[in-house]
């Protein structure tokens, strides 16, 4: 029984590479300030990193993100470690050419999420890996205005076990045209 346990373990792994192999083949991964800040970010970065190199894909760093960290740094003592620990994997990223960084600085986050990200739409498939259910929700309500295809924009998360989970919010268009609190946020 132990061994059949096992079997069952690595299969499941191996399906969850292959998940990741095709996210990574098929889109370009923008990471938010959140998700650095996750305990698992480190696993998940040493998962991407042979991916990332095999297809010759980047991990994009939005320029607001870069100065949200070091605004973290400089009013958050608490979460200096978590900090170090991603700029750690960040810095991984940069010295094997698998990191770039986009955009340009904004007052308000989300300004950048709306403008820079949508830009990169007409060239390259987005996922955006984030653990801020309020960005988010932003992001399928834009995909929604815009009609942009799933297959074109993803939103994900990095869950408890390291792995990449999809957002599985979903809105009205009354939502997206009134009020930014969700009045029926239901799970798929």
């Amino acid at each position: 029984q132990g061994l059949s346990r096992l079997q069952t373990y690595i299969e499941k792994k191996g399906d969850t590479v292959n998940k990741l192999e095709n996210l990574v083949k098929k889109y370009t991964m923008m990471v938010d300030s959140c998700s650095i800040l996750h305990s698992k970010f480190p696993g998940l970065v040493t998962e991407l990193l042979p991916l990332l190199q095999k297809y010759r894909k980047k991990v994009v760093l939005p320029a607001t993100v870069e100065s949200e960290l070091q605004n973290k740094w400089d009013t958050n003592p608490n979460i200096r470690p978590s900090l170090q620990m991603g700029w750690h994997f960040l810095r991984m990223l940069s010295n094997n050419g698998l990191l770039e960084k986009r955009g340009r600085q904004y007052e308000n986050k989300g300004d950048f999420w709306a403008n820079d990200a949508l830009q990169c739409l007409p060239q390259e498939n987005l996922l955006v890996l984030t653990q801020d259910n309020l960005l988010a929700r932003t992001l399928e309500c834009l995909k929604v205005e815009k009609d942009i295809p799933e297959s074109r924009l993803k939103v994900c998360f990095i869950n408890q076990y390291g792995y990449l989970s999809r957002h599985q919010l979903r809105f009205t268009d009354q939502l997206i045209a009134e009020d930014p609190t969700p009045v029926s946020v239901k799970q798929m």
